[in-house]
Order: C-alpha cells, then structure tokens, then sequence
C-alpha cells in the first residue's frame, strides 16, 4: 500500500504449487493500528486462492505479538515453530 507516494504497508508470499508461504509483512510505524496489516494479508490470500493455492503457512517472529493476533484473527493457528542460528551466535 501507497499512501502520498511512501509504500506504508506491504507483504510477501513465495508461490509454490498449491501451497505458499506469506512473509515479510510490515506497516510503517507512523500508520499502524488501521487495518492495513489485515489488508495486506487479505489481498495476498485474495490472490493466491485465484492462483489455487489451498494451503498458507507464515513466517512470524514468535514475539510479534501484533502479528500473532492478527493471523489467530484470520484464523491461523500455529503448526510449529523453528530456531534460527547466525554465524557466531553461540551454542
């Protein structure tokens, strides 16, 4: 989403067959709280079940607590979650 030329509010998904995964959605700080989030969401899964896909996974950080309640509201459930480890991270 664009608003006064600035993008506000956006989301990825990555297409595979039947199935697709939706990530990296964010909303600008200054216009959070306004549905754009939901929006956002709701256009990708718009766009995907003309594309027939028939399964979404997330990829969320596990303490976006916003986030959480967004996708539980879009009837999310969580299947499982995964620890990700960076070079020089520790053990």
């Amino acid at each position: 989403m664009v608003a006064d030329g600035e993008r506000i509010a956006t989301g990825l998904a990555d297409l595979r067959g039947d199935w697709a995964c939706v990530h990296d959605v964010r909303t600008d700080a200054a216009h959070r709280r306004r549905g754009l989030a939901r929006r956002v969401v709701g256009g990708l899964l718009d766009g995907l079940a003309e594309r027939g896909v028939t399964t979404v996974v997330l990829h969320v950080v596990t303490t976006n607590a916003p986030a959480l309640a967004l996708y539980a509201g879009l009837g999310f459930a969580e299947h499982h979650t995964a620890t990700y480890l960076a070079p020089g991270a520790g053990s």
